[in-house]
């Protein structure tokens, strides 16, 4: 069959353009494939969620971050929700309190609950008042209890059945701990257990002066273990080669079960879960302590802040430098073999938090930079 010149023309020209458009949809897919992994670093998304510096942050396990913040000339403390995962403006919630405090707070504690909505905060204005702040309705929610020193550090136990905050006072610091009903919401009323500065002082071991371990500054980090049977807690010493000591006590009475020395000053606490065994982090190590024998070994890497993966012997980590260099790094270790699974240069890391199914970790820095890893398991 023969053709004319008009359709040979004409069906070249049509076979050349479909060509042509396959060829482009190809192509432009791998050019936003390659952009795609350009701009991602060992899986590590990363965003700018602000830009004014803040040292107090925490992240949810839904990737919200809270801030605290007290802003003299409006004379209000606030509250700020940014979110990791979504691209929407920030809000914020003020903390009431009843006259403008003559000197604001350091630093103001804040807790968020295990369902990501929900956040206990000390009012960043120097009172010692704790506040529930609904971040899902966005309202202040009530006070929960004016307590006569201001808090140090809160945690939320991860069934939510528990809620643990430590007070600085000096020689009248305590921990203590609350239940909460079933049917309740949180509710600091009676507690059901305290540790005061003396109860640790006369358990440790043999009994040494108080002179001879350094002077008490504050009870530190605290976090409570996956089966609500644990507390743990760091005695912070005074001396820049002071030794710190890590506090293990029984739930809900706060009896103290052990006292362990640390290897320097304990900056973060961890528990994994399946046999129950403690992480801490001192002086830029971590360390790995076994509940039943009671004796701690160092894991084969250097960490200042250390998750556990709620299901998984994994864990996020964040370590401020390296050997040979000036810089820091996010990882993600295994904790069977020590290896490290994935990595990211960071600097300045205040929190990170896994989210609440396992499957993405959070890091946040002070300068609002904000690292999101999602885990193939």
């Amino acid at each position: 069959m023969k053709h004319t010149r008009a359709e040979l023309k004409s069906g070249s020209t049509t076979i050349s353009k479909r060509a042509s458009r396959a060829l482009a949809a190809q192509s432009a897919a791998l050019v936003r494939r390659g952009l795609r992994d350009l701009a991602r670093d060992s899986n590590w998304l990363i965003k700018k969620l602000f830009t004014r510096r803040m040292n107090e942050l925490v992240i949810s396990p839904t990737g919200q971050v809270c801030a605290t913040s007290y802003d003299a000339r409006a004379s209000r403390a606030r509250i700020s929700i940014f979110d990791i995962e979504l691209s929407v403006p920030a809000f914020n919630l003020d903390v009431p309190y009843d006259q403008p405090p003559e000197r604001p707070a350091e630093r103001a504690p804040f807790a968020w609950s295990p369902c990501g909505r929900y956040v206990v905060a000390a009012a960043p204005d120097g009172s010692q008042e704790l506040h529930l702040l609904d971040v899902q309705a966005r309202t202040h929610v009530r006070l929960l209890n004016s307590f006569e020193y201001a808090s140090a550090s809160l945690a939320w136990s991860g069934s939510g059945n528990y809620f643990a905050a430590s007070f600085a006072a000096g020689d009248f610091s305590s921990i203590r701990l609350w239940r909460k009903a079933s049917d309740q919401e949180l509710s600091l009323g009676r507690a059901e257990g305290e540790i005061a500065v003396a109860d640790w002082i006369a358990a440790r071991p043999g009994n040494d002066a108080a002179e001879d371990v350094g002077s008490f500054r504050n009870y530190g980090t605290l976090a409570l273990s996956p089966g609500d049977e644990w507390l743990a807690a760091v005695a912070e010493i005074d001396g820049d080669w002071a030794d710190d000591y890590l506090l293990l006590a029984r739930v809900p009475s706060l009896r103290l079960a052990d006292i362990h020395a640390g290897q320097g000053h304990i900056t973060d606490l961890s528990w994994s879960r399946g046999p129950e065994q403690l992480v801490y982090c001192a002086s830029g190590q971590a360390f790995r302590l076994d509940l039943e024998s009671r004796k701690a070994s160092p894991l084969p890497f250097a960490a200042e802040l250390f998750r556990c993966h709620p299901t998984q012997p994994i864990a996020g980590c964040f370590a401020s430098w390296l050997k040979n260099s000036a810089k820091g790094r996010l990882f993600v270790a295994n904790l069977a073999d020590g290896t490290v699974i994935d990595e990211c240069p960071a600097e300045g890391v205040v929190d990170i938090r896994w989210s609440g199914d396992g499957t993405k970790l959070y890091a946040v820095t002070q300068d609002g930079l904000a690292y999101a890893h999602e885990v193939s398991i």
